[in-house]
């Protein structure tokens, strides 16, 4: 949609998308509001949308800086705003719902952290995405380097690896920890920590290859990203 948009510049095509957006955003709205079991949500959910515009603006200002100073950048930017957050998500969203099944077995209100019996502990779940999501990480690495689209010495892919797997980990933390918080105090998580938590792994992710990229130049490694074809 975007692409489209920027080939529509100095034709009212632009204009007219907007417009259509517009008209279908109220007719939406419309529809939801005659809905009593769904109207409440209307309402709901654009605080942590507001937070989460505000923080990826702080990570499109990182990307945009860096982007053209380091070689092969826009490549890896990919992959450590992606696969992080992800897996953060994917457990945001095993938690929230284990958190729900739980308070519905049990009768537990909102609010109230316990665990089924029955459930993987969110240590499995965390071990599990992480032995998961690390092995995506390094498939990518070898894509990257299979069809020479990155011109990189082996030492620094396994130093953009092991800053990967930093983001995966740190990713998973604060999806544990934000998904707590927000259940603690009455909220839930599949609306509150979504937004936040991608839009948080974004900024990170951006951040920790701007490391990885300082740290391997401080060390002497020549990256360039070659084009395709």
């Amino acid at each position: 949609m975007s692409t489209l948009i920027i080939i529509g510049i100095g034709t009212p095509a632009p204009f007219v998308v907007i417009a259509v957006i517009i008209v279908f955003a109220t007719a939406c709205a419309s529809i939801v509001r005659k809905n009593e079991r769904v109207r409440p949500l209307l309402k709901d959910g654009w605080t942590p949308l507001l937070g989460a515009m505000v923080i990826s603006s702080a990570s499109g200002i990182v990307l945009d800086l860096f982007v053209t100073r380091y070689d092969g950048y826009a490549l890896l930017a990919v992959a450590f705003g992606g696969i992080p957050g992800e897996t953060g998500s994917i457990f945001v969203s095993r938690l929230s719902t284990a958190l729900h099944a739980t308070a519905s077995a049990i009768g537990n209100p909102a609010g109230t952290i316990t665990w089924g019996s029955h459930e993987p502990t969110p240590r499995v779940v965390f071990i599990v995405l992480l032995l998961v999501a690390a092995p995506v990480g390094l498939i990518y690495f070898i894509v990257l380097r299979l069809f020479s689209w990155l011109a990189a010495p082996f030492a620094f892919s396994m130093l953009a690896l092991f800053f990967l797997c930093i983001g995966i980990t740190i990713s998973l933390v604060v999806g544990f920890y934000l998904t707590n918080y927000l259940w603690a105090r009455g909220y839930d998580p599949d609306i509150y920590a979504l937004p936040i938590h991608s839009a948080i792994m974004d900024l990170s992710g951006q951040i920790l290859l701007v490391s990885c990229f300082e740290l391997a130049s401080a060390i002497g490694f020549h990256v360039q990203s070659l084009p395709k074809g």
